[in-house]
């Protein structure tokens, strides 16, 4: 059974090459090898079995010239992470001159495996996709003749999984803690991904449910299609929020697989609402009414346990500064660090995402802060003083001094240094009387 996954692993290997050209000797064989650009590839596009059931996702394509010839197509595929997998080959027999050859993916039927890509068939096995890795492909187009290489070349790939990987940053809680509690009916979605673009669902939980498989089985109350990475801001168009009741929301991640777009669905969190109509009417200034907050910056990157300055502005209704008024200021998740009534964010010491939102009444904005890895401090290079150079002016070269006591003059120069003192010495020449 492992090696029929190695195989269909190394079939699935061989979709991934670029598209390459062979440099072989003038007068004999060109080759290439021609592909769709794949983010993933599912371990379940490959049948064991029957591999020309395969997706065609790359064209082989041999050219003779001057004669004919019997050729063999070999690849060696290699990962950076697991080394060397194995080879496929594929006989194509007597091309006759000036012919070409298009073979497929599909029709590579012979497999010569390395033991290691066992550790690379449990991965894919486990996640049901082949790990993000660099993959290189060592194409031979063989003289069966000679048994020499006509052609040679290497192409490689890096493969993302763009989208298998999802990180919920909020709202809302893990489906097996109590529902999160907010008191705004038009919350900010915030997740991480490397994906490009995404589904987005709100669902209304309903009595009874408890598991993620039978919230999202209903229809959403809301959702919105190839929206953008990172945010998304519950729009007031949308069906209400009702308060008292509870909702969860979901991302999926949209790839590129061989199969075609695959949506990646993420975790799923839940949250409920209430004290909506306070929030609403704690106002600062008596039921003035406003209509916009701007925040700069809207995006900030600073490491675990630093911090960024936010600054908030309140437009009133005639979309004029209000200077006096100043926001409520919060973080989500709060885990992500703290942030002060002057909108200094202070991050927490993991690192992640942060949305630092600023909100008066039932206006909210954000800003989203990016708390990278730590980085270890420069190493201190030793300064080491630049040799100062030093000229003797007089007397030198042999010059004959008259006086009892002399004048001695000398430049020195130094790029990097003070000389603070200099010492002279005088020493009688062997061989002077």
């Amino acid at each position: 059974m492992k090696r029929n996954l190695r195989i269909l692993l190394l079939n699935g290997l061989l979709a991934l090459a670029i598209s390459s050209q062979v440099h072989a000797q003038p007068g004999s064989v060109t080759a290439r090898i021609e592909v769709e650009p794949l983010e993933t590839l599912r371990l379940a596009d490959f049948d064991p079995i029957d591999p020309s059931s395969a997706p065609v996702v790359f064209r082989t394509i041999v050219s003779t010239t001057n004669r004919a010839m019997v050729l063999r197509v070999e690849v060696d595929v290699e990962s950076g992470r697991f080394g060397f997998l194995g080879t496929a080959t594929l006989n194509l027999g007597t091309v006759d001159r000036r012919t070409t050859v298009v073979t497929t993916n599909q029709d590579f039927d012979t497999y010569d495996l390395d033991d290691s890509s066992g550790d690379l068939i449990d991965i894919a096995t486990e996640r049901g996709v082949l790990p993000p890795d660099d993959y290189f492909f060592i194409l031979r187009v063989i003289d069966v003749e000679t048994g020499e290489p006509a052609g040679t070349d290497t192409g490689v790939i890096t493969t993302t999984n763009s989208g298998l990987q999802i990180d919920l940053v909020g709202p809302g809680t893990m489906l097996d803690q109590e529902p999160d509690i907010l008191s705004t009916p038009y919350p900010i979605f915030q997740w991480f991904s490397s994906a490009s673009s995404f589904d987005f669902a709100v669902y209304e939980v309903r009595p009874g449910q408890s598991s993620a498989e039978d919230i999202v089985a209903g229809l959403p109350v809301f959702e919105q299609r190839d929206i953008q990475p990172g945010t998304f801001v519950y729009p007031n168009s949308a069906e209400d929020l009702v308060e008292g009741k509870v909702y969860a929301w979901q991302i999926n991640a949209i790839s590129l697989t061989s199969g075609g777009p695959e949506r990646f669905p993420s975790e799923v969190l839940w949250f409920t609402v209430e004290g909506v109509d306070d929030a609403l009417t704690d106002d600062p200034l008596d039921g003035a009414v406003y209509s916009r907050i701007e925040i700069e910056p809207r995006e900030a990157d600073v490491q675990p346990g630093g911090s960024a300055i936010l600054k908030a502005t309140v437009f009133d209704a005639d979309d004029v500064p209000a200077f006096d008024v100043r926001p409520e200021w919060s973080v989500v998740p709060s885990s992500a660090g703290t942030v002060d009534a002057n909108g200094v964010f202070v991050a927490g010491e993991s690192p992640g995402v942060a949305a630092v939102v600023a909100t008066i009444g039932d206006l909210e904005q954000f800003a989203t802060v990016e708390i990278g890895e730590t980085q270890p401090a420069p190493p201190v290079e030793e300064q080491v003083a630049d040799e100062p150079s030093l000229r003797i002016v007089a007397p030198a070269g042999g010059q004959m001094v008259m006086e009892a006591a002399p004048s001695f003059a000398w430049i020195a120069t130094s790029e990097d240094s003070t000389i603070a003192s200099y010492r002279i010495a005088l020493r009688k020449a062997q061989g002077d009387a």
